[in-house]
């Protein structure tokens, strides 16, 4: 990854960003704590933290300890951990998952105006539409086969096909 082996370079850690789903989380730690740690590894101060928590609506709760969260809140925990510090590349598994239809829209945003602003990121979700519009390249996987690629004007006609 960014030509480096991110299972042994700690220093490409601290590059990349990742949400994954279901969120793997401490549960008996607060998301203040957990996010400290992350930050402490990536070499970034409280501010990052809270900054990164604002873009998700997450501060409110961070002093909680995560095993109290519903499955939307520990969503926006673990977006608010893959956007830490800026990260040259994120890796988001389906963030739009377990969000009411007010998260969906506000997070699709935040993920857009990050990507408006440079971020890189491959983003994997089944619920697709809230994303396309600052897609670059969409590709679909059936079946563990890429069966469509391309820019969203070449797929989305043909996605709705399907």
């Amino acid at each position: 990854m960014l030509g480096e082996n991110p299972w042994s370079n700690n220093g490409l850690r601290r590059r990349i960003g990742v949400s994954f789903d279901p969120p793997a989380l401490p549960k008996h730690r607060t998301a203040r704590e957990w996010l400290g740690y992350l930050a402490e590894i990536k070499r970034l101060d409280e501010e990052e933290v809270l900054k990164a928590a604002g873009l998700f609506s997450a501060v409110k709760y961070l002093d909680r300890k995560m095993g109290e969260y519903s499955a939307g809140m520990l969503k926006r925990i673990s977006l608010t951990q893959a956007f830490l510090g800026k990260p040259e590349l994120v890796l988001l598994d389906e963030p739009l998952a377990n969000l009411d239809l007010g998260g969906i829209r506000e997070v699709a945003e935040v993920i857009g105006e990050q990507a408006e602003k440079g971020a890189n990121m491959v983003v994997v979700s089944h619920i697709w539409r809230p994303l396309v519009e600052f897609a670059d390249r969409i590709v679909v996987i059936a079946a563990g086969r890429v069966v469509l690629a391309g820019t969203p004007g070449e797929a989305i006609p043909q996605i709705e096909e399907i």
